[in-house]
């Protein structure tokens, strides 16, 4: 069933709910939660289209580990979401991420060296490449490491290790404010 809530939709599927976002006048995004890995990546292959801009699927703690920032502060607790703006970066690699050439080409993103570090990749259609970091979703946390390091040294990738110290030094929310308006 489709229930509409301006300007979203939410889909209720037996396997969790699917959000579809607008972000734009022809762009959408879609959150899906899933408890099954095999189907997350079989939702992932279907949604890969040629004029697809991003997508990954990772299990949630892997999505906390490299998009959110959280401190406690003398007024309160500090939290945010940074490393989305794909029109400056790529958000990151996850267990499984699908990278068009020509995000890798605006971003300045080597696709050779991903293909390296990446346990497998692939060409599923020209122009998209789609990688996959290690075997199961929930093997993230030994690999991250690695992959973390690997997003701070690479040009055109978004690494919360980049914003992490200035945000947690920020000592005002208009200090972290200003520190956050860098990374969206």
């Amino acid at each position: 069933r489709l229930a509409h809530k301006a300007p979203s939709f939410i889909l209720f599927a037996g396997h969790g709910p699917y959000f579809f976002r607008s972000t734009g006048p022809r762009d959408f995004v879609v959150d899906a939660f899933m408890d099954d890995a095999q189907e997350a990546e079989t939702l992932l292959r279907q949604l890969l289209c040629d004029r697809l801009e991003y997508a990954h699927a990772s299990t949630p703690e892997e999505r906390l580990h490299r998009n959110r920032l959280r401190k406690s502060t003398p007024y309160g607790e500090h939290e945010a979401w940074v490393g989305r703006d794909w029109n400056r970066y790529v958000p990151g690699l996850y267990w499984m991420t699908a990278l068009p050439t020509r995000l890798a080409d605006r971003t300045g993103l080597p696709l050779d060296r991903v293909k390296e570090i990446a346990l497998h990749s692939e060409e599923v259609q020209a122009g998209l490449l789609l990688v996959t970091m290690y075997r199961d979703a929930g093997d993230w946390r030994p690999q991250s490491p690695a992959i973390d390091s690997f997003c701070l040294e690479i040009p055109g990738l978004f690494s919360i290790q980049r914003i992490r110290p200035r945000f947690e030094a920020a000592n005002t929310f208009l200090e972290t404010a200003a520190v956050l308006r860098e990374m969206p």
